[in-house]
């Protein structure tokens, strides 16, 4: 969504899939740190984790990761469209991505497949989800609907519904993360806050711009540590995760503009 709310520049594009790839690595060596925390003795990738990496973006550690690294490579696949000046190609990829996971999904949801397609890294990667939900946020930036805020609200509320209906009333077997309500939900709330101006910065956008990030790739330590000290995972423990995940990343955002500021001087 934000990619595309600018003009798309290959150098532009290229180098924000660079600085993802460089955050990504780092996130890498702090999971791998925190494995050899946890069990005292580190972890040696595979053959096999390596070629799963490359290939499906699959990350062993952490479970979470993948996206970052999926978000990378379909950044680098829109920069090298650009440089083409075939930037159109990019949505042909990302509707073949988008009907061939929602075609494998309805065959694990209605008939038995191979074991070796339902690993939820088979669908969980660059290709089959995270190029096809940025052309689907490029839409939304583009097209711009004008939908009455009161219509969008009551449209998140019956669809947020549906949501948690599907997820936790209803028995259906998906191939990975991505349920029926998941785009819908998540293209409506992108309405509501494209029709929402905002004058002034306030804390929960600057939160979001700043340090949206560094919650997602830290949040699984902090869950964890507090469910190992309150002994199960519940609302509590999730409203603590993301308080402390916020202070954490405001604390190294703010370590990391000081230490640029002192090396410019």
């Amino acid at each position: 969504y934000l990619i595309f709310s600018k003009e798309i520049i290959a150098p532009r594009i290229y180098k924000n899939a660079v600085r993802i790839l460089k955050i990504f690595g780092g996130a890498i060596i702090l999971f791998y740190l925190w494995y050899w925390i946890r069990h005292s003795d580190p972890y040696i990738p595979t053959v096999k984790d390596m070629m799963l990496f490359v290939f499906v973006n699959n990350e062993p550690l952490s479970g979470h990761l993948w996206y970052l690294a999926a978000y990378a490579y379909a950044l680098f696949l829109l920069a090298f469209f650009a440089s083409k000046n075939k930037v159109q190609w990019f949505r042909y990829v990302a509707i073949i991505g988008l009907i061939m996971y929602f075609i494998l999904d309805a065959v694990h949801i209605y008939k038995d497949m191979p074991n070796a397609l339902t690993l939820v890294y088979c669908t969980r990667n660059f290709f089959f989800t995270a190029i096809p939900m940025m052309w689907i946020g490029a839409l939304v930036q583009k097209q711009k609907p004008q939908i009455s805020k009161a219509y969008l609200y009551l449209a998140l509320f019956l669809l947020g519904a549906c949501a948690i209906i599907e997820m936790d009333y209803i028995s259906v077997n998906h191939i990975a993360d991505v349920f029926f309500f998941t785009i819908p939900v998540a293209i409506t709330l992108f309405l509501i806050f494209q029709s929402t101006f905002v004058q002034k910065p306030n804390f929960i956008a600057v939160a979001g711009e700043k340090y949206s990030l560094y919650i997602y790739i830290i949040h699984p330590i902090t869950i964890k540590l507090l469910t190992n000290e309150f002994g199960k995972d519940t609302y509590f423990v999730g409203i603590m995760a993301f308080v402390i995940t916020l202070v954490v990343s405001i604390a190294y955002v703010q370590t990391k503009q000081t230490i640029e500021k002192l090396k410019t001087k």
